[in-house]
């Protein structure tokens, strides 16, 4: 509403406004695609990494899928309302998941804390200590898990945006559930055989 109603409304009544609304809208047309890319580069480097791909290569393996999906779901008139719901299921339920999984894995699966704190403190400037292994392996978890159950209840509760049971769980509970899902599929695949897994003593 502020980028779309309210400034359009302003940059059309100030002085020298079609300059103004040129200057305006292209830059958050360059703020959008500078976003796409940090988002989009999370991706393709793990997929790089994973099949030892290029960056070409990890790129259109990425981008054209994105592509596609962009087109059918976000493009048509009703593609807003379907970039709310996966906004919000995502950014409430998948990364709170992602971050409490992540941490838990790390701190009691892998047992990576000790040497990840070692390595954290030759290359960084604040000393970390059993406190920062407390907050990862316990506190933040605790407190992201009462966040992600407050939040399920309350989408439980009253269903969110008003919008009708079928999108909330084709858009919303689907996408969650899918990013899960191939998370875990990914997981499975193995990595090739000239790719090295292992890590320095002094990273252990």
């Amino acid at each position: 509403g502020l980028a779309f109603v309210a400034f359009p409304a302003i940059i059309n009544e100030a002085p020298a406004g079609a300059l103004i609304g040129l200057l305006f809208f292209g830059s958050l047309l360059l703020a959008g695609l500078t976003s796409l890319v940090s988002v989009m580069e999370v991706v393709i480097s793990a997929f790089r990494d994973k099949f030892e791909l290029t960056r070409v290569r990890a790129t259109l393996f990425v981008g054209v899928p994105a592509a596609v999906v962009s087109l059918l779901f976000f493009s048509t008139t009703s593609g807003v309302y379907v970039l709310d719901i996966v906004d919000y299921f995502i950014n409430r339920f998948g990364i709170l998941l992602a971050a409490v999984v992540s941490m838990l894995v790390v701190a009691w699966v892998a047992r990576a804390l000790p040497g990840l704190t070692r390595h954290m403190n030759r290359t960084g400037s604040i000393r970390l200590g059993r406190w920062w292994s407390l907050l990862v392996a316990v506190v933040i978890p605790v407190m992201l898990g009462f966040v992600l159950v407050r939040e399920f209840l309350a989408v439980v509760q009253a269903p969110y945006g008003d919008y009708p049971s079928w999108m909330l769980w084709l858009f919303g509970w689907g996408v969650v559930i899918g990013v899960v899902v191939f998370a875990a599929l990914a997981s499975r695949i193995k990595w090739r055989p000239a790719t090295s897994l292992t890590v320095g003593e002094e990273e252990r």
